[in-house]
């Protein structure tokens, strides 16, 4: 079983993603969101409460913060078009927080995700031939703005599965 931890989105702004991944025909397995803590593998030994019980202890200590949306972004060698997150203390935080409570329980987070370069929510991921023509349509959406994150998400996705699926929702703070 894999799981992976994101912020939801304010229904305004994941209504805003999903109409221009409609417009692109863009299938993504899961709703807009920001990435916390990307798909990791349940250890063996492990369950699904020990994983829980870890969020939760940090989502309980962790108080809402904002989140804040600084416009358009392009990954070039990935073609993913996204809107840029700030990368703020509060979110570095929560991130390595989740990480360090998640360690045992999930396989080791490496690579790009270990100390959460870019915070963005994925818009769309196109083959090169498509990517630069739709970054030029979409460079220009007015994405910016402020929410505030009072939850975090724990997903969940077995082998067979195509979608993943919620498992749980924290609330941040006491």
């Amino acid at each position: 079983m894999y799981y992976y931890i994101h912020i939801s989105l304010p229904e305004e702004l994941q209504n805003r993603v999903e109409a221009i991944r409609f417009k692109y025909k863009y299938s993504a397995k899961s709703k807009p969101h920001v990435t916390l803590v990307p798909p990791l593998k349940l250890l063996d030994g492990h369950t699904d409460t020990d994983l829980m019980k870890a969020i939760e202890i940090v989502a309980k200590k962790t108080n809402p913060f904002p989140v804040t949306q600084i416009g358009v972004g392009y990954f070039n060698n990935k073609e993913i078009i996204h809107v840029i997150i700030e990368r703020t203390n509060e979110l570095l935080l929560l991130h390595r927080e989740l990480l360090e409570a998640i360690s045992g329980i999930l396989e080791t987070s490496e690579g790009e995700f270990a100390e959460l370069p870019q915070p963005h929510i994925t818009i769309i991921s196109l083959p090169p031939e498509n990517g630069h023509e739709a970054w030029r349509a979409i460079k220009n959406e007015f994405l910016s703005g402020q929410f505030t994150c009072n939850s975090i998400v724990l997903l969940k996705r077995g082998p067979k599965d195509k979608q993943w699926k919620v498992a749980r929702l924290f609330k941040l703070g006491k």
